[in-house]
């Protein structure tokens, strides 16, 4: 195993090394040596805590008031992020089920399409996604969607993959197909846009300011991963993913400001329907 840093946890509060196998190039998945949780989430939890409770240094998620009038959907149902967060008394989480309608429970589990998500207007101060739009097959719905769902200066607080030398792509209808390790799916999760330098005007398009924080800069941006450009070490490597993507640890944060006037339109015209649907 090799240390990739030495820092203070974000979870457990305690100064520690984060490490990861020897041969692995995926540093920002490294974990920390006493909670286990990966450095990619404790980054991410770093600026939520910097960003939500600025007058509050040195806070860890444990350490959140339960009673805190916060409302928190989170697309994730397991980690360290949902562990702290999970007693909440108004957090919400869920998992994306393929063939599950947006809404329905599977296990036990709310099923959330970020393309089509359940829940009312302005409702979220905060929604939080670790490494999922990527996986989303219409991204230009489900930045609408999250736009739609969050409250007037909430927040949508993130990680994906960054090609920081390129431009964001969609490989949809790519021959080269691309999956990341997915633990609800055998066959991995199909990565349907590679995020790029552009992601922050991308965000601004939705009518979300966005911030970008690079909390740990381990490679140039000419040394990222670019699948299509080596895609044969990716499907040598299939079973070692650690082995084979290279991205440094970025957390975005996007606020709504305003509807755009597309988005306001969308809103407007979804109350009609409603209306004269209940009035049939």
């Amino acid at each position: 195993m090799k240390i990739v840093v030495s820092e203070r946890c974000s979870f457990c509060g305690n100064h520690v090394d984060f490490i990861i196998r020897e041969e692995a190039t995926l540093l920002r998945e490294a974990q920390c040596s006493n909670c286990k949780a990966s450095l990619r989430s404790s980054d991410l939890a770093k600026i939520l805590l910097q960003v939500v409770f600025p007058d509050k240094e040195g806070l860890t998620m444990g350490e959140i008031p339960k009673g805190i009038n916060l409302t928190v959907l989170n697309l994730f149902t397991e980690g360290p992020i949902h562990n702290a967060l999970k007693l909440l008394q108004n957090y919400y989480c869920g998992e994306f089920f393929d063939d599950v309608k947006s809404g329905d429970f599977y296990n036990g589990i709310k099923c959330i399409d970020l393309q089509d998500i359940p829940f009312e207007d302005n409702k979220f101060d905060l929604i939080i996604t670790e490494d999922v739009l990527e996986h989303v097959w219409d991204i230009d719905r489900a930045l609408k969607e999250i736009n739609r769902v969050l409250k007037k200066d909430g927040m949508h607080i993130f990680t994906v993959p960054v090609h920081e030398k390129n431009k964001t792509v969609s490989r949809k209808g790519s021959s080269k197909k691309v999956y990341h390790g997915d633990p609800l799916r055998d066959t991995g999760a199909l990565v349907n846009t590679d995020f790029g330098n552009d992601i922050v005007d991308l965000m601004a398009q939705f009518g979300m300011e966005t911030e970008e924080y690079f909390v740990h800069r381990f490679f140039p941006k000419e040394d990222i991963s670019y699948i299509d450009e080596e895609y044969d070490h990716y499907l040598i490597n299939r079973n070692s993913l650690d082995k084979v993507f290279r991205y440094n640890s970025i957390v975005y944060i996007s606020r709504k400001t305003e509807l755009c006037d597309k988005n306001f339109i969308d809103c407007c015209w979804r109350k009609i329907v409603s209306f004269f649907s209940k009035k049939e």
